[in-house]
């Protein structure tokens, strides 16, 4: 018990105990119920009966007051177990305070069913009513342990082998010490051999407790895979009761070639103090996921702000995001961009895209505009459009290295904790290095038609010149330095508007050396790792910015 729930007024709450779990004790009987309370109750009834919605019971017993805590309630007759027959047990009671019924927030399915008596309701809580029934008989299971299912779930990308795991409890009278599973991955589609393997698990499970173990199994092949895993012995001995000690899952192993790279738009700006940690949050995702993660800094509400009367600006993204910072996976979930990003990213990297891209950017001769050509080519595996109209293309530039902005920083002084050297700078900082600006959205936020067919089994090849923006005088949102700017191109699907997957090409190509850095060790020269922490060498690998007086590069180290 290490939850409560309720208002002051009066609850029936119930535990499911369905045929299949009681079928280990069939022939056995319950004597006592143990309840547990957070608060003190008055006019407690306790109830054993077929199905918790029934109108009668097997079993009823008026217990008048209980305590807070656990209390063990003995039944005047033994309530037997029956095989094929279902239970449930549960209790009637008032409560003077809020909180008063107690329970576990482990899960389990039906264990936490409650009877509103006041509004004639039900409620189903997240997690395990404090509920027990103690059975005893004279052929109660010694070695007895449940097995819990897996959902059906997808490898990890790019994985030798996934590491499955799963749960047992004791349903037995001993301590379980040991117990041997045996398991199997066969292809759904019966293409290729079958693989398993066996395991023995030392523990020390008490009766009625639980615990974790795992196994891996070969995620190597894409396709579908039967998981299956079955104990064998427990204790060294077969297990009392076979019926709940087997489950069966679906692995799905993602095709590499068609997984997708993430796009993450993030809403920042200047103004806003909270949003260094959106910009430590994109670096952290660049750094864990430099293949499948591309980030896209959007500024708003402030001088590097692209006016929204421009067709390449990105105010109409901007405006589906409520406050800074927010950021847009692939346009598909919008959340934080240090909280919740790993876990945006992780939903959106769970099935293939429909197709993959790639892509090269040249400048043209005067570098006014760069000339890109995307390469599209169809996953076999996914429907997709034989015409182009479900899908269109978009340009985002970005530029990199951008200083002297002052940025509003919350985390300043130390007065919100650490950010990754954020708490060093001042509140109001310019010493900050800003990546993955948006510079444009060609032709526009949601982008032009593929002009030709997909799914004919060929690369589709498209072409796209970006003419950079001339603006009348200097802009803050213009290019500063064009040997910082990368195109991200990205396919969105009409239909959900989700970016599907995308690709980045520099037209300066990728500068992965450091012998031009001469003077690298002059003191006009500062360093700046990804988070934009002044270093003072570049001994590891990563992504950093030199800034040697007016002039600001970006390099790649590996």
């Amino acid at each position: 018990m290490n939850a409560h729930w309720g208002d002051a007024s009066t609850y029936t709450p119930y535990i499911a105990l369905p045929a299949e779990l009681t079928a280990p004790y069939a022939g056995a009987s319950i004597k006592k119920v143990r309840i547990g309370l957070n608060a003190p109750a008055r006019n407690v009834y306790v109830y054993v009966k077929n199905d918790a919605h029934d109108d009668m019971s097997i079993y009823k017993k008026k217990i008048g007051e209980l305590a807070s805590g656990w209390n063990e309630i003995e039944l005047d007759e033994p309530v037997v177990i029956e095989a094929g027959v279902d239970l449930a047990i549960g209790y009637k009671a008032t409560f003077e305070s809020t909180g008063g019924i107690g329970y576990s927030t482990e899960s389990f399915p039906n264990a936490a069913m409650i009877y509103q008596n006041a509004n004639t309701s039900w409620v189903s809580l997240t997690g395990s009513l404090s509920i027990e029934a103690v059975l005893e008989g004279e052929s109660l299971p010694k070695n007895e342990l449940r097995l819990s299912g897996v959902a059906d779930f997808k490898a990890p990308l790019a994985s030798e082998m996934t590491t499955i795991t799963s749960k047992v409890r004791n349903g037995g009278t001993a301590t379980v010490t040991s117990f041997e599973i045996k398991y199997s991955v066969s292809d759904s589609d019966s293409e290729r051999d079958s693989e398993s393997g066996s395991k023995t698990v030392e523990c020390d499970i008490a009766p009625n407790e639980y615990a974790e173990f795992s196994f891996d199994v070969p995620s190597s092949e894409p396709g579908q895979y039967i998981v299956s895993c079955t104990i064998t012995s427990v204790n060294g001995v077969a297990d009392e009761y076979a019926g709940n000690n087997s489950f069966t899952t679906k692995m799905t192993v993602l095709n590499p070639e068609f997984a997708r790279v993430a796009v993450c738009e993030e809403g920042t700006g200047l103004w806003c103090g909270w949003c260094p940690r959106g910009m430590v949050g994109m670096e952290l995702m660049k750094e864990q996921h430099p293949n499948n993660f591309l980030a896209v800094s959007i500024h708003g509400n402030d001088v590097m702000e692209i006016p929204a009367e421009l067709p390449h600006s990105y105010r109409p993204i901007l405006d589906q995001m409520e406050g800074f910072p927010t950021c847009l996976m692939s346009r598909r979930t919008k959340g934080d961009p240090f909280s919740g990003i790993a876990h945006m990213y992780n939903t959106t990297m769970m099935s293939e895209s429909p197709m993959n891209i790639s892509g090269t950017a040249e400048w043209n001769e005067d570098k006014t505009a760069i000339n890109i050509t995307a390469e599209i080519t169809a996953n076999p595996n996914i429907t997709v459009a034989t015409t182009p109209e479900l899908y269109n293309i978009a340009y985002i530039l970005v530029e990199d290295g951008i200083t002297g902005y002052t940025q509003t920083n919350y985390y300043g002084d130390g007065k919100n904790g650490y950010m990754y050297g954020w708490e060093e700078k001042s509140e109001h900082t310019r010493d900050v290095v800003f990546n993955d600006v948006a510079r444009g959205i060609f032709p526009d936020a949601y982008g032009m038609q593929l002009p030709t067919l997909l799914g004919t089994g060929e690369p589709t090849t498209v072409h796209y010149t970006l003419t950079l923006p001339v603006y009348e005088g200097e802009k803050n949102y213009d290019i500063k330095n064009k040997d910082n700017v990368r195109v991200v191109g990205i396919i969105l699907n009409n239909g959900t508007n989700y970016i599907e997957t995308a690709f980045c090409a520099s037209p300066n190509g990728q500068d992965t050396s450091i012998s031009s850095l001469s003077t690298l060790h002059s003191s006009n020269v500062t360093i700046y790792d990804a988070y934009g922490r002044v270093v003072t060498s570049l001994d590891k690998s990563g992504i950093y910015i030199i800034k040697n007086g007016t002039e600001t590069k970006k390099i790649y180290i590996k």
